[in-house]
């Protein structure tokens, strides 16, 4: 298992180096995130447990970014987003590297890309909390909700047979429509650049904001041998998130995240599929 997770890495980094190269050619500033982040400053590289790779962007580097991806379309990588994707559905990128596989629960890879990936996180602007932050915050659910189109495995039984409700008593059309509109509701604050900011799809980011001026600058960090950006408030963003960053985990909670069905580090899910027949 050892094993299998550094090819993973490796393939991970491979991802982000080409991430990196796009950005850096474009003027594009973005952030190692999460355990990302946490990884390259208490380990010089990727936590030796995780198998994923966080990337944090203001909106408007990640939609230069798209635009940029889009120009150059590198061989051998694929973004995928709910606008190349129909039945994508999360509310931000992936980068997945083609021929390989890494299946997660929810995913059906009939219908999408399932290649090793990193994840680009946008952050938008929020409400100050008021009468009028609760009314968000409930549009957020319900878009997290319609956004990911299952029934989430580690929720209580009152989000469970909420997300159960709303996802079964409309067609997939409709979902699709509904998620637009409330997507639309939830970003409508980013021209207030005096407001905090947040990953829209995560409870966590929204209930733990950053200030309106978190991402105004950015410096350099090593990162597997090489150097990638993060925000120039590193150690707030660590401190926030994760506390005591530098002190190590239990044992027992020193594991993969993602429990991935499916890992094939040589061929996509068509092409297993294809020697099978």
């Amino acid at each position: 298992m050892d094993e299998l997770l550094k090819l993973i890495q490796s393939d991970m980094m491979k991802i982000l180096m080409v991430f990196d190269n796009i950005c850096r050619e474009n003027n594009i500033q973005y952030s190692l995130h999460g355990g990302t982040l946490l990884g390259a400053v208490r380990h010089k590289g990727f936590i030796p447990w995780d198998d994923d790779l966080d990337i944090i962007m203001t909106r408007e580097n990640y939609d230069a970014f798209i635009c940029a991806w889009i120009r150059n379309r590198p061989d051998g990588y694929f973004l995928q987003t709910k606008e190349v994707e129909e039945n994508y559905t999360r509310a931000f990128a992936k980068i997945r590297k083609e021929h390989t596989l890494f299946l997660q629960e929810g995913e059906d890879p009939e219908t999408i890309h399932t290649g090793v990936f990193i994840d680009i996180f946008p952050v938008d602007r929020i409400p100050n909390r008021g009468i009028g932050f609760y009314p968000f915050l409930w549009d957020c659910l319900r878009y997290q909700l319609y956004t990911r189109e299952f029934i989430p495995p580690k929720v209580n039984i009152i989000t469970k047979v909420i997300t159960f409700v709303l996802l079964n008593t409309k067609t997939h059309t409709q979902v699709m429509k509904k998620r637009a509109q409330l997507y639309k509701k939830i970003t409508r604050f980013n021209n207030n650049n005096s407001l905090r900011l947040a990953v829209l799809e995560s409870p966590r980011h929204i209930s733990h904001p950053f200030p309106p001026d978190f991402f105004d600058s950015y410096i350099g960090i090593p990162f597997e041998g090489k150097e990638f950006m993060c925000i120039s408030k590193w150690d707030e963003l660590l401190t926030i998130w994760y506390g005591d960053y530098m002190k190590m985990p239990p044992q027992e909670e020193r594991v993969w995240k993602h429990h991935p069905k499916m890992v094939d580090m040589n061929s996509s899910y068509e092409e297993i599929k294809k020697e099978r027949k």
